[in-house]
């Protein structure tokens, strides 16, 4: 019996969906004021502020249903759906963006040197090096 409770709590696990999936349609909003961008996650409720620094600005950015991304002179900042947090990585200097699109949970940043991905489902950045890149 005990052994029966324990194997329907993992499969409830296993198959039920995340807390940001449970909620059709768009859930991440942004809103730009002053020197701040303003995240929404509408899903679980909540808004994260991430401060800009003094000499940063925003050139770019795209939203999705459940990932964001926004692009500064300095950064490249990604916001996601669960887990709600903002994350950055560094431009390169010299740096140029090529492309950048979002759709779902995903988001691409191509630019003259790399090319990223941002998962609003785990909140986390992948990048290799730009075939377009010098």
């Amino acid at each position: 019996m005990r052994r029966q409770c324990l194997l329907a709590l993992l499969l409830a696990a296993l198959t039920s969906p995340l807390a940001a999936e449970e909620y059709p349609g768009k859930v991440i909003y942004l809103v730009f004021e002053g020197n701040s961008i303003i995240a929404s996650n509408a899903g679980l409720g909540r808004f994260d502020e991430l401060k800009l620094s003094a000499q940063e600005r925003v050139i770019d950015y795209v939203v999705a249903d459940r990932a964001a991304v926004v692009v500064t002179n300095q950064r490249y900042l990604g916001y996601g759906a669960f887990p709600s947090a903002w994350q950055g990585l560094r431009v390169i200097a010299g740096e140029k963006v090529k492309r950048l699109e979002a759709e779902g949970a995903t988001a691409l940043v191509v630019t003259s040197d790399r090319v990223l991905t941002f998962s609003g489902r785990n909140g986390s950045w992948a990048q290799t090096r730009s075939p377009l890149s010098k």
